[in-house]
């Protein structure tokens, strides 16, 4: 295992990863494995960038490493790597285009509702009309 190895490893495992959560891929290839992994709910297992990188970063931790204790080290280390090439190329978020005022209680304009709600409100009930 040297330098150079876990290099191209970390690049290959952002390339990949990328590949499979964002891109689509020729002929919309990954577009249409990512619908389907949705529709089987496993939609998370490639939906976070995050989560897809420890998968992919396995094969190649388990390919260069020697030891069970240096493959598990490499391929926590290879998907480090890979966020940190992400968070280095993505765009930054931009600022909210529209800005909306806190809730705020709102006055009712309707007199009746008011009056309901106030202690003095008495519910006038009409007398039915007795036969005789």
């Amino acid at each position: 295992m040297t330098a150079l190895n876990i290099a191209i490893a970390a690049l290959a495992v952002w390339r990949l990863t990328h590949l499979l959560n964002v891109e689509d891929g020729p002929f919309h290839a990954f577009e249409s494995f990512r619908r389907m992994l949705r529709g089987l709910s496993l939609g998370g297992l490639i939906d976070c960038f995050y989560c897809l990188s420890v998968w992919v970063a396995g094969p190649f931790a388990i390919w260069i490493g020697n030891t069970w204790t240096e493959r598990g080290t490499l391929g926590l280390a290879l998907s480090g790597a890979a966020i940190l090439i992400n968070r280095s190329v993505e765009e930054a978020p931009q600022s909210a285009l529209f800005f909306e005022e806190p809730y705020q209680e709102e006055i009712s304009l309707c007199h009746a509702a008011e009056a309901q709600e106030s202690p003095e409100f008495k519910t006038h009930r009409p007398t039915p009309a007795r036969s005789a």
